[in-house]
């Protein structure tokens, strides 16, 4: 597949029409695509970047990482690659590995709402394995950080609202719940999560109505 000759100066522009053919589930034709833009462009960042995103999709992991690599090669301030490097080292168990990924990723581009909320996901998920109560409160200023970027984002509510929990800050976690069932009223974990920060409140009678809740809306 050739590349239009009147695309060569905008590699972005090229990116998104390879994209644009994964989106169709024309996955080979967007990794020829992506190919080409490199037999053009050889430290072209959203080549190497598209191919990561491709070899992903087909889940060959250890290719994806190989790729986001060369990606970072060719430009280590492209926060893209070190969200989805991170999200790689993340899947394979590398914990540490993800938030320094996710850190890099930060500092390249720190306005991005998805960066700060992979590296709280990612702390959380440190403070679950090593019973760390300072990896929750980091996550918590990760998801207050993401929040503030993008006051909507949901997933950010919620890992909010477990982060809170574990960190015993539980009318906090209240709060972060409401606004997850405030989006989303049939949302069965969120529901069971607030009783738990209910629990935590001493305020068991309300707590005992999401539990509730909460079975009926998981029931089959």
């Amino acid at each position: 597949m050739a590349v239009e000759k009147e695309g060569t100066g905008d590699e972005k522009q090229m990116f998104d029409k390879g994209m644009a053919l994964a989106s169709k589930g024309k996955i080979n034709q967007a990794i020829d695509w992506f190919e080409d833009l490199l037999k053009m462009s050889p430290q072209s960042v959203y080549g190497w970047y598209g191919l990561g995103l491709m070899a992903k999709r087909k889940n060959d992991l250890d290719k994806a990482l190989q790729y986001f690599d060369q990606a970072i090669d060719a430009d280590q301030t492209f926060p893209g690659a070190w969200q989805e490097k991170g999200h790689l080292h993340q899947v394979a168990g590398d914990i540490d590995g993800a938030i320094e990924c996710f850190s890099r990723g930060i500092e390249a581009d720190p306005t991005r709402a998805d960066g700060w909320f992979s590296k709280g996901d990612a702390l959380e998920k440190k403070g679950w394995e090593n019973d760390d109560h300072r990896c929750f409160e980091d996550a918590i200023a990760c998801f207050d950080v993401a929040l503030k970027l993008k006051p909507d984002m949901i997933e950010a509510w919620y890992n909010k609202g477990i982060a809170l929990i574990m960190a015993h800050r539980p009318e906090e976690a209240v709060h972060c719940f409401d606004r997850v069932i405030e989006h989303n009223p049939v949302n069965g974990s969120a529901w069971y999560n607030k009783g738990l920060a209910l629990v935590e409140i001493g305020k068991e009678a309300e707590a005992d109505e999401c539990f509730s809740l909460a079975r009926r809306l998981e029931a089959p």
